[in-house]
């Protein structure tokens, strides 16, 4: 019979030292995650927390895509299969489902001095459009095709030459500052 009060006196004393303490050192018992009155609060940050996280992925995976289909273009204006301006505007159509990319291209490159802060869509999409030339001829030198990287860079030089002939498609300068 002993035996029987003595656990449930054990347990009650175990709970009475564990409710002092967390009575003595709230911010000790939050830490370590014994104060079981805050779960809902946790689980409610846990919850903005996965949330946060699967806006993040989206944003992740729409930037894979939008590169896949920009990169493409680029190769179409490459191997002379659409114009400058055809190009450009098929990354605008892009760009008008996606309008805070755009706004961000403006960030980054007015803020490297790539464009001018009050550059109009089109120079920030000939920007990007040269950016994702520049990465095929990376590509292409880090595979060792020189030929295509070659071609590639002849491309870069007519593009070059064609957006400064036409208005509002000014590329980004070549001199970095």
């Amino acid at each position: 019979m002993h035996r029987f009060s003595t656990v449930p006196a054990a347990l009650i004393g175990l709970t009475t030292i564990f409710a002092v303490g967390a009575l003595a050192a709230p911010a000790r018992t939050h830490a370590v995650g014994w104060d079981l009155w805050h779960f809902a609060d946790e689980w409610t940050s846990f919850r903005d927390a996965e949330t946060a996280a699967q806006d993040l992925d989206f944003g992740l995976e729409q930037a894979r895509r939008r590169e896949v289909v920009c990169d493409d273009i680029a190769i179409s204006l490459c191997e002379d299969r659409i114009t400058l301006d055809e190009a450009i505007k098929d990354i605008g159509a892009f760009a008008d489902s996606s309008p805070d990319w755009i706004v961000q291209l403006r960030a980054v490159y007015s803020g490297r001095g790539d464009v001018a802060p009050t550059a109009t869509d089109r120079e920030v999409l000939a920007r990007y459009l040269r950016a994702r030339i520049k990465s095929l001829i990376g590509t292409a030198e880090a595979v060792g095709d020189t030929a295509r990287a070659t071609a590639l860079s002849a491309r870069l030089t007519r593009f070059d030459r064609e957006a400064r002939e036409h208005p509002g498609s000014a590329p980004a300068p070549q001199t970095r500052r």
